[in-house]
């Protein structure tokens, strides 16, 4: 059977079930021979054995070409090329000659096929392509490749050390977002030097120690960083990374999420022989193998949404950011966020699974592989054929909950302290205490509105970027314990940007009764229903009637629960409901 091509470059649908495919990857060695490397068309080299550039002075002969290049490269710069799976970058004024030796055997414009697998690019192209990726022109020269590569399997035993340096979103009581400098209370000092007549600056604590320490800044010096010893073992590697984060003050939170920052959970790939001797992964082996991380780490992208989409706004998912050269002639894993540290578990999954990629990889040198997939990334089958099928079904399985919007500590070291925040200038301090000690499990902020707003309250989920209904029950409450019927608004702008999932807004009135008559446990009753109707209740947004910003005649506009619901009715709209993953009591 013909098989037919689908739009991801490289990967091939067999005519297999709906929405499975079989995807194909090249497990090549690139040496970049003679040649300038650029990896920012790594994904590229990734399908060829080796990449060589044919001196300014050379002159292409009419008939054995190979042969001829051959002894040409062999003279001038001692290297023995195989002109197997190979791309030789020419120079421009080559253009006219390889379009006729090729018989115009295109696969773009300055891309030409001399023989079954080896391919010419024009040198102008290829800087092209370093500068201007095309996901177009890469397709198709992987698709090419993916064809006519020459196997030539020749296995390797390895032995694969892995580190790591996650950054964190550092957050105060308020659930607002601090910066490293801040976290390690660093001052700028100036002193004068008399031997220069200059005055010159220095931090304390230094700057230059906390960028290698094992918890530290990140070159921004912005996010936190931590940087456990490397090691072999996924095992080993929890337990490093849990010593680092027991030792961090729990005066703060630490999220594996941010709504603003690009957060990194960069990881550190090292691979040496059975005697010791470090092999080359970059440039090496550099595409194939963020290729290979990318396509099986897949569920765990799918699961971590609001991180990619900031990561890709600065331009972390793109080809130049997606490996570097790391320790040791290993690479920097870079795609990934910092997600995989929200669990113990699932980081060591996350290492388990990288370091069986990249034992497979290397056993099976030379070589065209091919996995199923379907639309939730690898299917078992796939994991499985690497040896990490316990890791497949965790991965494939993986449901976070709110588990990123949660402290790490409250998984690494059992520090479940309340992760209720009350504002202190809204409220007393007992009122406060008492807040704070609900059994409320899920990232809270409670605040007050000012007065000028009038009879009113507030309820957004912050993690599904909507408000929410407030239930009839509330409303009846804040009515018999203050006289006054209340009414709901939209959460002010200011307050969005924090990093929880459920804001709740109390009014004046009610907050000064509650306060008056000491009632506290009623009112933390009805946070605990606010917090509830937070996270399954319909979202108001969709119908576009509340806002928090006052109306012509100054006041701010407000809507009733009943109200809603009946201008819902006259649309025939029924409101978003959302339950499951994110309640837990």
């Amino acid at each position: 059977m013909a098989m037919r091509r689908i739009r991801c470059g490289g990967f091939y649908n067999l005519g297999l079930p709906a929405n499975q495919t079989r995807m194909k990857f090249i497990f090549s060695y690139t040496d970049p021979l003679t040649c300038c490397w650029e990896p920012l068309i790594a994904d590229i080299f990734a399908c060829f054995d080796e990449v060589i550039q044919i001196p300014d002075d050379y002159a292409l002969p009419n008939e054995n070409i190979k042969e001829s290049l051959k002894e040409r490269i062999k003279k001038s710069r001692g290297f023995d090329v195989k002109l197997e799976n190979s791309l030789i970058i020419y120079p421009d004024w080559m253009e006219t000659e390889v379009r006729f030796l090729s018989d115009n055997y295109k696969i773009d414009e300055g891309i030409y096929v001399l023989d079954k697998s080896v391919i010419f690019m024009g040198e102008s192209k290829y800087h092209k392509l370093a500068d201007h990726p095309s996901p177009t022109i890469h397709a198709a020269i992987e698709n090419y490749m993916l064809a006519n590569y020459i196997q030539h399997p020749e296995p390797r035993s390895v032995k694969i050390t892995l580190g790591c340096d996650p950054e964190l979103t550092v957050i105060n009581d308020n659930y607002q977002n601090i910066s490293a400098e801040e976290y390690f209370d660093i001052n700028v000092i100036e002193e004068y030097d008399e031997e220069t007549d200059e005055y010159y600056e220095i931090t304390e604590p230094n700057v230059d120690s906390l960028l290698e320490s094992p918890i530290g800044i990140d070159g921004a010096r912005y996010e936190l960083e931590i940087r456990p010893e490397p090691t072999r073992s996924p095992i080993m590697m929890v337990q490093n990374i849990s010593e680092l984060i027991s030792r961090l003050d729990n005066g703060f939170s630490y999220l594996t999420t941010s709504f603003k920052r690009p957060l990194g959970g960069h990881i550190h790939i090292t691979v040496t022989t059975r005697d010791r001797h470090s092999i080359c992964l970059y440039p090496n082996a550099a595409g194939q193998l963020w290729k290979l991380c990318d396509f099986f780490l897949q569920p765990l992208f799918l699961a971590d949404k609001i991180n990619c989409e900031t990561r890709r706004e600065h331009g972390y998912l793109s080809l130049p950011q997606a490996v570097r050269i790391s320790h040791f002639n290993g690479i920097e894993y870079r795609r990934p966020s910092s997600l995989w540290l929200t669990r113990p578990s699932l980081t060591k999954v996350v290492f388990s699974l990288i370091k069986k990629v990249v034992e497979y990889y290397f056993t099976h040198l030379f070589t065209v592989q091919e996995f199923t997939a379907d639309k939730r990334g690898p299917t078992l089958a796939a994991y499985a054929k690497i040896g990490a099928y316990r890791e497949g079904r965790k991965l494939r399985s993986l449901r976070l909950g709110i588990d990123f919007m949660r402290d790490i500590k409250y998984h690494w070291t059992g520090n479940r302290r309340n992760i209720v925040r009350v504002d202190p200038n809204s409220f007393q301090f007992e009122t406060c205490e008492y807040l704070e000690s609900l059994d409320i499990s899920v990232p809270t902020y409670i605040y007050g509105l000012k007065a000028s707003r009038g009879d009113v309250l507030a309820l957004r989920n912050n993690l599904r970027s909507c408000e929410k209904l407030i239930p009839a029950s509330v409303y009846q409450f804040a009515k018999e314990i203050t006289g006054k019927p209340h009414s709901q608004i939209g959460t002010p702008d200011h307050l969005k940007s924090r990093h929880t999932i459920i804001l709740i807004g109390l009014s004046r009135s009610l907050r000064e009764v509650i306060e008056e008559t000491k009632n506290y446990k009623a009112l933390g009753d009805q946070i605990i229903t606010l917090v509830k109707a937070g996270l399954v209740a319909p979202k108001y947004s969709t119908i576009s009637l509340q806002s928090s910003n006052r109306n012509q005649s100054g006041d701010y506009s407000v809507i009733r629960l009943d109200e809603v619901y009946a201008r819902a009715h006259e649309r025939a709209f029924m409101p978003t409901i959302y339950v499951g993953d994110y309640l837990e009591w």
